[in-house]
């Protein structure tokens, strides 16, 4: 069974039609997909909790959040009276390479 119907205008000369059971597709000619999507929620997590992959990846969340509040709270980067990305980027930028600065001052 031939698949597709093409005027003859729009078809190319060296391009037959296929039929639909030599490219393994299903009756309707839709794929199968490959893979399918996990819903997750929090009862159903994608890494369960109790294994070392799921702490590692708690512990440096926690750093990061640790170190962000850090950067709010004691560097100044909560009371923004900047706009623009660029400008709230060089802040940033500057913010954190004068912490670089002070843990390099405090170390020598």
């Amino acid at each position: 069974m031939r698949v597709g119907v093409l005027r003859a205008a729009t078809r190319p000369v060296d391009r037959p039609l296929v039929d639909v059971s030599e490219i393994g597709a299903d009756a309707k000619g839709e794929c199968q997909p490959a893979s399918v999507w996990i819903k997750a929620s929090r009862l159903h997590p994608l890494i369960p909790h109790e294994t070392e992959r799921w702490k590692s990846y708690y512990r440096q969340r926690t750093a990061v959040e640790r170190e962000l509040g850090r950067l709010k709270t004691g560097w100044g980067l909560t009371p923004l009276r900047i706009r623009r990305l660029l400008r709230v980027a060089l802040h940033v930028d500057l913010t954190i390479l004068s912490q670089l600065a002070d843990a390099l001052a405090r170390t020598a």
